[in-house]
């Protein structure tokens, strides 16, 4: 066994490490993100969590690429900003390959 596998715990046929010698990155790296399209306020729970009237159609909206982070990594504000909340996204690549 390597020493990797030394520090690791089995589950099931994966290894997770047992110990922080290892950082889990975001999915893939926002620079490589040319463009980033979402589709908000889609189900009615949601518009309910946010007592706004449910659109007849859903809202479409962009985001940046360095928007994309991963665990634990800060995420910046500007001096503007005055209330920051989190929300994951799914995103789906369309017509390309991620590299």
């Amino acid at each position: 066994p390597t020493e990797l596998t030394k520090k690791c715990t089995p589950s099931s046929e994966f290894f997770i490490p047992s110990d922080s010698s290892v950082r889990l990155l975001a999915p893939i790296d926002g620079s490589l993100v040319g463009k980033l399209l979402c589709i908000g306020m889609n189900y009615v729970d949601h518009c309910t969590e946010q007592n706004v009237p449910i659109p007849k159609e859903p809202l479409v909206f962009s985001k940046f690429g360095s928007c994309i982070v991963g665990p634990g990594v800060p995420v910046a504000k500007d001096l503007t900003t005055e209330k920051l909340d989190y929300e994951v996204e799914l995103g789906v690549v369309i017509g390309s390959t991620v590299p």
